[in-house]
């Protein structure tokens, strides 16, 4: 997939109106919304900034949930908003049985697209889960 910038502009007339301005950035890991400017009729404004650091790891934790759930649907998952020293201390629970996890930030942000770090992570899950 190449990289490529675009801009949209939304005009929405339902009840009352709006106006969306977005300047979208594709990358090679998804697409990140750099600047997104809402104008209602009420006159007010909402701003969004460059978002992709943060969409790349809400992507690999919703890939790590998925990989989770195939593995065991029971198991219970808590995992940090932020990373601490790039590494995601992540809670693995079932029942009354509870285990942790360390993944680092680098593999939450891959697991989506190499199968490499996807086998690494599905492992690590498949031995702690087997444990609970």
């Amino acid at each position: 997939m190449a990289e490529s910038s675009s801009c949209s502009l939304l005009l929405q007339a339902e009840i009352g109106w709006s106006v969306e301005i977005r300047l979208v950035h594709q990358s090679m890991r998804g697409v990140t919304e750099i600047l997104s400017i809402d104008v209602m009729n009420s006159g007010t404004m909402k701003w969004g900034g460059d978002t992709e650091a943060m969409d790349e790891v809400e992507l690999g934790k919703t890939k790590f949930l998925e990989v989770v759930h195939a593995i065991d649907g029971s198991v219970q998952v808590v995992i940090p908003v932020t990373s601490s020293n790039s590494m995601f201390l992540i809670s693995l629970t079932k029942g009354s049985n509870r285990k942790f996890i360390t993944v680092s930030e680098d593999d939450i942000i891959d697991l989506p697209n190499e199968a490499s770090i996807e086998t690494k992570v599905t492992k690590t899950i498949k031995d702690a889960v087997a444990v609970l």
